[in-house]
């Protein structure tokens, strides 16, 4: 990361940002809080100037069908991403997830809902490595809460939730 973003970062104790959360707190920022300095508004002027310069195009990508990594030439959904089904508990959100699945090492958590908020779903991206992904996937399957069990039930018999990796099949549907 260029040496300007390197500061920003520095100076903070959360260091894992959105693009989105990020620019839209450094362009609030620069134009116009009463009680920041001028250096504090520039410093922040930049970082936006920047944001939209350099990194627009990497911002909240959607996901894209990868290159087949298996012999059974699978196609895996970019950036890797866990899809879990069946989750009952309104009262667990994201950084309950996250940290639920935490040894899997993922970026984020996106929950969403049914119509009813009954039941929801989630996604859980996976940018920093296949191999957590891929181990992520095995554990449920290890404990038979996989898509082919998830598939096989019309009315789940629990609460329990099901997890697998995101494929071609799971970007059509």
């Amino acid at each position: 990361m260029p040496f300007l973003g390197v500061l920003f970062m520095l100076a903070r104790k959360k260091q894992n940002f959105k693009y989105k959360e990020l620019h839209q707190h450094a362009s609030g920022v620069s134009k116009g809080s009463s009680n920041r300095s001028p250096e504090q508004k520039a410093n922040h002027l930049a970082l936006t100037l920047y944001l939209e310069n350099e990194l627009a195009d990497e911002a909240e990508k959607p996901l894209k069908l990868a290159a087949p990594i298996s012999e059974e030439n699978e196609l895996f959904c970019w950036p890797w991403t866990g899809i879990v089904v069946n989750i009952v508990k309104k009262s667990d959100g994201t950084e309950y997830w996250l940290k639920r699945f935490s040894k899997y090492k993922p970026e984020d958590v996106e929950l969403l809902w049914d119509a009813e908020k009954r039941t929801a779903k989630a996604l859980v991206r996976f940018n920093n490595g296949l191999k957590n992904a891929m181990e992520f996937e095995k554990a449920f399957e290890a404990d038979h809460h996989s898509k082919k069990e998830w598939s096989a039930y019309e009315n789940p018999p629990s609460s329990s939730i099901y997890t697998w990796l995101a494929r071609a099949t799971d970007f059509e549907s």
